[in-house]
């Protein structure tokens, strides 16, 4: 379950899992109305806050599902976790869960600067 805090003050949850969910997270993403986002795990939220001191560099909020590399009769492949993200400048923190493990694992990264922005629409 993912949790998204708006700019607006409201809070809505989301299961990735559901395809009309997940567009609709991602969309409030791309508007770049959301200060935050969480992964609900085991009763506990796990919470990404918007960064602060990062100069006029604006963060890159994403969501992802994870699943594993077996694919089902149909072509489909099951959900086995989900992550969220957030990108500053050249710094990626993400947070990551499984459905049936019991940790949320937390990666900071430097990848560099991202070239494309998700929220600009050509």
């Amino acid at each position: 379950m993912i949790i998204a805090n708006t700019a607006e003050g409201k809070t809505q949850r989301f299961d990735l899992t559901d395809d009309h969910q997940l567009e609709e997270l991602t969309e409030l993403i791309h508007l770049g109305h959301v200060t935050a986002l969480s992964i609900l795990h085991r009763g506990v939220q796990h919470s990404l806050p918007l960064p602060k001191r990062f100069g006029n560099r604006r963060p890159a909020y994403g969501v992802e599902v994870l699943r594993n590399g077996t694919r089902m009769p149909d072509g489909s492949q099951d959900a086995v976790g989900e992550r969220v993200y957030c990108q500053v400048g050249d710094i990626r923190v993400s947070l990551s869960s499984t459905f049936t493990g019991a940790l949320v694992r937390c990666d900071v990264v430097r990848m560099g600067r991202q070239q494309f922005d998700p929220r600009r629409r050509s």
